[in-house]
C-alpha cells in the first residue's frame, strides 16, 4: 500500500464503446469510489438499463475537445497523426477539466473517470490532474472485437439508438483498435491495470486482483458498500480462421495481450500493430484540399491498409494468432516480401477474395511456412510470391514435393531472367556497379530456381505469361494469368473521390504522373517532348510529379516551373491524388522487354477514380487498352503532344474515355470475378477447384 503523498486520486476507466465499462464504473461506485457531481446520462431499457456511470459534464467536454481538434467519437483517423504530439488545447477548454478534476480532493478514496473517450483523451486528462497535484490511475478495459462489433450495431434496431450505432464491422473494428491501442499508449507509464472483460464478468478471481491492485494504489482505500450485478457477456460466435477478415488475427493478438495484464510488450506486437494504424487518410498534405471522408469508408480502408505486411499465425500460440479451422483446405500464399506493393495485389487482395467467398486462405513467411507441416499438409495448394531459393524455401518446396501439394510460382515482373539483368534491361540496377549488378543476378537466378521447382506459374499479364516460356529455363508447366485487379474497398474509396475530388486552390488543369520509385527516367523521358510541346501550348495546364523522379527525365523539355511535385503517399490515399488531377500519363521505355510486361496497374487505378489516361503503346497497354475506346495510346513525342491536346480540347472525350475505362475496370478487374476466373485455369490444367 502507496502512502498518500498526492492531493487526491483519478481512477480513469479506459476502454471501447460497449466493452463493458459501464458494467466495470458501477460496480466500482458501488464499493465506495465517487463518480464526479451533477447529473449522471441515464440508463437505457436495451443498451445499458443499470446506467452508464457517465457524467454530464465529462461528456459533454469531451465531445468538445473532439470537435475543437477536428474529430468525433466515431472518427478512425488518429489523433496525433504522423507521431506528433497532441497540441495544446484553448485555454477554456484546457482550464475547463481543472474542476473535474479538483473533486479529487474532496473524494474519500478517488474520483471515479469513465467515458470511453478518454481512451482518445487522455494526454490532456493527465496533464490536468498533473496541474491540480492529483495522481492518475489507469484500469484499461478490453472486451472481445465481435462483441463490441455486435453490440454497436444492435442499436441501429432502436430508434432512439440509432444514431450511435455502428453497422459497418470494419468501422467498429478499426475503432476498437484505435480506442483500445491509444489507451494502452496513454497508460503505458502510468500504474496502470488492464483485464478483459469477458475475465471481469465471469471471474472472482479476476475482479480481486483488480481490487488488489487498487487498494495498493490508493491510499488507506478499503472496498465498502454493495457493488451492483454483473451480467454476463452475450455469448458471440466464434471467429472463423482463415475465412475471417484479416484483420481479426491483428485483433485476437491485441485482446490475449491485454488480458494477460502483461507490463511488458512481448516481440513489441502492440507496437508494431499501432504503428501500422497510425496512417492517415487522406494524407497529411491532401486534408487542406479533401472533403471529409465517410467514417465506414475510412475504417475499412484503414483496416485493409494497415494489415497487408501481417502473416497468419500458422497455429495457436499465447498472444499471436487464429486457429485455422482444422476441416478446412486452405489455399496458403508464401511471400518473402510483405511490404511491396506487388505483395499487396498478389498476396493480400488474393487472399481477401478467397475469403469473400468462404474460402479458406491465409499467408506465411517462409520461416511460418516452415514451422506449419500441418497445415501445408492438408492444403489445396500452395503458391509462392516472388520469393528466391534460399535454404527455407528449397527445404520447404522438397516438402511440398513430397506431399504431393501442388505448387505455383507467382510472378509479376520480369526479374527471374538473369541474361536480361545482364544485359542491362532492368534499368534500376547500375551496370557500372559491379556488385549490385551480381546481387541481382543471383536474386534473378534464385527466382528462376524456384519456378523451375512448381507446377504451375501465375503471372498478371499475358505478355509476362509469354516471357515466363522464353526466360523459365526448363520450366515446363502451364502458366496462368491472374490480372491485378481492385478491391471492394479499393473501389468504395475511388468512387468517393471521384463525386469528391481533391480541390488544389488555383484550380488549374493537371497532367499527373506517379512515379511511385526513383527509378523511372527512361520512361518518362520517352513521353517528355511530347509532354513538353503540350505545355508549351497550353500555359494552363501544370504537370503534377507524384513521387521521385530525376531532373533527367524530362530535362530541356519542360521548364521546372510547370511541374508541382507531390512527395510519394500511400498507396491508400493514390486514389486522392488521382482525383485532383485532369489527365494521367503512364509512359514506359519502348522496346525494353521488361517494360513490355508492366501489368496496367496505371490505366486501371485512376480508372476506378474518373481520369482518363494516355499510356505507351507497348505491348501489354496495346493488350490493356482499347484505343479511343477506353484510353489513348502514343508512341512517338508528337503522339503525345496530340493525343493530349484532344484531351485538353474535349471535356466531353475525357469524359467518355474515363466513363468507358471506369465501367470497364468494374466489370473485369474485381478480385472475387479474378479469382473465380484462375480457378476455371486451375480446372482446365487438372489443378485444384479453388471457389466452391
Amino acid at each position: 500500500m502507496t502512502s498518500n503523498q498526492h492531493g487526491g486520486y483519478v481512477v480513469a476507466i479506459l476502454g471501447m464503446h460497449r466493452s463493458g465499462t459501464s458494467a466495470l464504473a458501477g460496480w466500482l461506485a458501488g464499493l465506495g469510489l465517487t463518480l464526479p457531481r451533477g447529473d449522471l446520462l441515464p440508463g437505457h431499457a436495451i443498451d445499458n438499463p443499470d446506467g452508464y456511470y457517465e457524467s454530464r459534464e465529462v461528456v459533454s467536454l469531451n465531445n468538445r475537445i473532439l470537435s475543437h481538434i477536428g474529430h468525433h467519437w466515431q472518427d478512425v483517423r488518429p489523433l496525433a497523426e504522423g507521431g506528433r504530439a497532441p497540441s495544446p488545447l484553448p485555454a477554456e477548454l484546457d482550464l475547463a477539466l481543472d474542476p473535474i478534476v479538483d473533486q479529487a480532493h474532496t473524494a474519500p478514496a478517488a474520483l471515479l473517470l469513465k467515458d470511453p473517450r478518454l481512451c482518445r483523451l487522455l494526454p490532456w486528462w493527465r496533464a490536468a490532474c498533473k496541474r491540480r497535484d492529483v495522481r492518475l490511475v489507469v484500469v484499461l478495459l478490453v472486451r472481445s472485437v465481435d462483441a463490441v462489433i455486435a453490440s454497436l450495431a444492435r442499436r441501429a434496431n432502436d430508434p432512439a439508438l440509432a444514431p450511435a450505432a455502428i453497422t459497418s464491422h470494419d468501422q467498429a473494428a478499426a475503432l476498437w483498435f484505435r480506442y483500445t491501442l491509444e489507451a494502452w499508449q496513454h497508460a503505458r507509464d502510468l500504474p496502470t491495470h488492464a483485464l478483459a472483460y469477458e475475465d471481469f464478468a465471469g471471474d472472482r478471481h479476476c475482479r480481486q486482483q483488480l481490487l488488489d491492485f487498487l487498494q495498493g494504489q490508493l491510499a488507506d482505500w478499503r472496498p465498502s458498500g454493495r457493488s451492483i450485478d454483473i451480467r454476463r457477456p452475450r455469448r458471440q460466435p466464434a471467429p472463423s480462421g482463415w475465412t475471417s477478415p484479416r484483420w481479426r488475427n491483428p485483433a485476437e493478438r491485441v485482446y490475449t495481450l491485454l488480458a494477460a495484464n502483461r507490463s511488458e510488450d512481448p516481440g513489441g506486437v502492440l507496437s508494431g500493430i499501432a504503428h501500422a494504424l497510425d496512417l492517415p487518410i487522406p494524407d497529411l498534405d491532401q486534408q487542406g484540399e479533401a472533403a471529409p471522408l465517410p467514417d465506414a469508408i475510412a475504417g475499412e480502408a484503414l483496416l485493409e491498409s494497415a494489415f497487408v505486411t501481417h502473416p497468419d499465425a500458422p497455429r495457436r500460440a499465447p498472444g499471436l494468432m487464429l486457429r485455422a479451422d482444422a476441416r478446412a483446405r486452405p489455399i496458403v500464399f508464401v511471400s518473402g516480401n510483405p511490404t511491396t506493393r506487388s505483395h499487396a495485389y498478389r498476396v493480400a487482395r488474393a487472399v481477401g477474395a478467397l475469403r469473400a467467398n468462404d474460402i479458406a486462405s491465409g499467408w506465411l513467411t517462409p520461416q511460418a511456412a516452415l514451422a506449419s507441416a500441418r497445415l501445408l499438409r492438408r492444403a489445396r495448394c500452395v503458391i509462392i510470391h516472388r520469393t528466391g531459393a534460399d535454404s527455407r524455401v528449397q527445404t520447404l518446396l522438397d516438402s511440398l514435393d513430397r506431399w504431393r501439394i501442388p505448387t505455383g510460382f507467382d510472378i509479376d515482373d520480369l526479374v527471374f531472367a538473369p541474361d536480361l539483368v545482364r544485359d542491362g534491361w532492368l534499368r534500376f540496377v547500375d551496370p557500372s556497379d559491379s556488385e549490385q549488378l551480381d546481387r541481382w543476378i543471383r536474386r534473378a537466378a534464385d527466382l528462376r530456381a524456384v519456378l523451375e521447382r512448381c507446377d504451375f506459374a501465375v503471372t498478371p499479364t499475358a505478355v509476362l505469361a509469354r516471357a515466363v516460356a522464353r526466360h523459365g529455363g526448363p520450366f515446363a508447366g502451364p502458366v496462368m494469368v491472374r490480372p491485378n485487379g481492385h478491391s471492394p474497398v479499393s473501389q468504395r474509396l475511388s468512387d468517393h473521390w471521384r463525386r469528391h475530388p481533391l480541390q488544389p486552390g488555383d484550380r488549374r488543369p493537371r497532367l499527373i504522373y506517379a512515379s511511385g520509385t526513383a527509378t523511372h527516367e527512361r520512361d518518362f523521358a520517352a513521353a517528355a517532348g511530347g509532354i513538353g510541346a503540350f505545355l508549351d501550348r497550353h500555359p494552363d495546364w501544370l504537370l503534377t510529379i507524384v513521387g521521385p523522379l530525376s531532373e533527367a527525365g524530362y530535362e530541356g523539355h519542360i521548364a521546372p516551373q510547370r511541374i508541382e511535385r507531390r512527395r510519394r503517399v500511400d498507396h491508400v490515399n493514390l486514389a486522392a491524388e488521382f482525383s485532383r488531377a485532369t489527365v494521367n500519363l503512364a509512359p514506359l521505355e519502348s522496346g525494353n522487354p521488361f517494360c513490355d510486361c508492366k501489368s496496367p496497374l496505371k490505366w486501371f487505378e485512376p480508372a476506378l477514380v474518373g481520369l482518363p489516361t494516355v499510356a505507351s503503346a507497348t505491348p501489354t497497354w496495346l493488350e490493356a487498352i482499347e484505343p479511343q475506346t477506353d484510353g489513348l495510346l502514343a508512341e512517338e513525342p508528337a503522339d503525345w503532344t496530340r493525343a493530349l491536346t484532344r484531351l485538353a480540347d474535349s471535356p466531353e472525350l475525357r469524359q467518355g474515355l474515363a466513363d468507358c475505362a471506369r465501367r470497364r475496370v468494374i466489370r473485369t478487374l474485381t478480385e472475387v470475378e479474378l479469382m473465380r476466373a484462375f480457378e476455371r485455369s486451375l480446372q482446365q490444367h487438372g489443378f485444384v477447384r479453388l471457389i466452391a
